[in-house]
């Protein structure tokens, strides 16, 4: 979504947060409420001529007309103490549940770069190198919450066997 009239710098995240909410769970306060929301937001991009952007993921097909309507061009939009208006939305790409597990290949190996050092907590523990649960977890009970029935069906986040290759 584009947006015009605004300096990127002047919106905050929990601002743009409160505009995307408002369109996608509406005037329901259970739906605002509910720590797996069917929708996710990118932070502001740079786009063309002097506007700023932001994307937003939907699980939920019956979102896009609401996100559309919403972010209508002309739209005025408020992110907290600033204003701006909607130069449009745009549909950037799209895959159904069954050709996103038809796309996804296995990956025996990842890599993670921190900027600053920590520490990860998993099962009242604090630990120094994540499982892979406290990185993917709540994207998997995404997954769980708003795909079809029995997609991952079988599937567990827990490895077998969990090796770091390289620590710098």
């Amino acid at each position: 979504m584009d947006v015009e009239g605004v300096a990127a710098e002047a919106v905050t995240p929990r601002g743009l947060h409160a505009v995307v909410s408002t369109w996608l769970d509406g005037p329901d306060d259970e739906a605002h409420q509910r720590s797996r929301k069917p929708w996710s937001l990118s932070p502001p991009f740079a786009a063309p001529g002097g506007r700023w952007a932001f994307e937003v993921g939907l699980l939920d097909d019956a979102l896009a007309a609401r996100l559309a309507e919403g972010a209508a061009v002309g739209t005025p939009l408020r992110f907290g103490e600033a204003w701006g208006r909607s130069a449009g939305v745009s549909l950037v790409s799209g895959a159904s549940w069954a050709e996103l597990v038809a796309s996804a290949r296995p990956r025996r190996r990842w890599t993670l770069r921190f900027v600053t050092p920590m520490t990860f907590r998993h099962r009242q523990r604090h630990q120094p190198l994540p499982v892979p649960r406290s990185v993917f977890g709540h994207y998997l009970e995404c997954v769980w919450a708003h795909g079809p029935e029995g997609l991952l069906e079988g599937f567990a986040l827990e490895p077998a066997h969990l090796e770091v290759g390289h620590l710098e």
